[in-house]
């Protein structure tokens, strides 16, 4: 499946071809959100922030992750500190956040 395949690529490190597998998987199912949310720590990682961010709330419209997941996913490091991360979790997680 296209799912297993990305996910082999993000394990040998080949981010591109895992990125198209990931906007693949998007467009024959548009509420995957695990998809996006892959494709937003991909995105995070590789200094495309507002890239990040749209991902991210394309994943977290389809499927609020646990709080805890997303403050300690290493992959979104790089996006922690931006204001567009900051909205997403007032907007989610309005009574949890808190900065």
């Amino acid at each position: 499946s296209r799912d297993s395949l990305a996910h082999i690529y993000l394990k040998q490190k080949r981010w591109k071809e895992a990125e198209v597998q990931f906007l693949e998987l998007t467009l024959y199912n548009p509420a995957y959100a695990p998809a996006w949310y892959r494709l937003a720590c991909l995105a995070s990682v590789n200094g495309r922030h507002d890239k990040a961010i749209e991902h991210l709330e394309k994943s977290l419209m389809n499927d609020k992750k646990n709080l805890r997941s997303l403050q300690n996913d290493h992959a979104l490091d790089p996006i922690r500190t931006t204001d567009g991360y900051k909205a997403l979790l007032k907007k989610y997680y309005p009574d949890e956040f808190k900065e």
